[in-house]
């Protein structure tokens, strides 16, 4: 039987269309909410990048830092990413990919005990050939992205696949399809859809390519960009 994981996630652009202010506001919110949610449901997991969002939290809110704290022990708060905050990969030098991933999963440990096991550039606008071997020496063997998707890149071979870099560094990666968090039902472009909820309609298309493919598909869900 072929399944589609639901993957909780707030991809947050921090400083994007507003100041910095705004958006630890809208960090700080879409915390308090996925916390919520998991006194809600226990069987929510909720994933998040950034370890500049997680050090912000802790200055700003203590007390709701160390419930993400504990949720994390308990396996229901996954930390991804492994860097400060979502990055360019097309300009960076080497040394800056690895400082940026040095501090950042430093922080993790030192904060949570774990580092990311999976890089998270979701709203990167590109990826440099080398990132299998920053992601690798990072400790992170896994990597998801969502850009280039179907329309930008038909190069990519298919949402997952071995990536290797020309060091023979190899990361599993994965392409989110039909976009990292909530989509409108004109996005998804069948009528067939009308009237249903737009997570539903995105996850009964997911599952259709998986039964197509044969590979599981994951649905990524979740408030993002402007956060909440």
């Amino acid at each position: 039987m072929n399944k589609v994981y639901l993957i909780g996630n707030a991809h947050i652009d921090p400083v994007w269309l507003w100041r910095k202010t705004e958006g630890l506001s809208e960090i700080l919110s879409t915390f308090r909410s996925a916390l919520d949610r998991m006194n809600e449901f226990p069987g929510f997991i909720f994933t998040a990048a950034c370890a500049s969002y997680y050090q912000w939290v802790e200055a700003v809110d203590p007390e709701l830092f160390a419930r993400i704290q504990r949720r994390v022990a308990e396996g229901r708060w996954v930390l991804a990413g492994g860097f400060w905050v979502q990055p360019d990969c097309n300009l960076p030098s080497g040394e800056a990919f690895a400082r940026h991933a040095l501090y950042s999963q430093r922080y993790f440990m030192e904060k949570f005990g774990v580092t990311a096991k999976v890089g998270y550039n979701v709203d990167s606008f590109g990826h440099n050939g080398m990132m299998p071997q920053l992601l690798t020496k990072a400790g992170m063997p896994n990597y998801i992205f969502m850009r280039p998707d179907e329309d930008e890149n038909g190069t990519v071979p298919g949402d997952l696949f071995m990536w290797q870099s020309p060091d023979g560094s190899r990361v599993m990666t994965a392409r989110i399809p039909l976009q990292y968090g909530d989509v409108s039902l004109s996005d998804l472009h069948d009528d067939r859809l009308t009237g249903m909820h737009p997570a539903a309609a995105k996850a009964l298309l997911l599952r259709e390519r998986s039964e197509q493919t044969g590979v599981p598909c994951f649905c990524f869900y979740g408030v993002g960009n402007h956060g909440g």
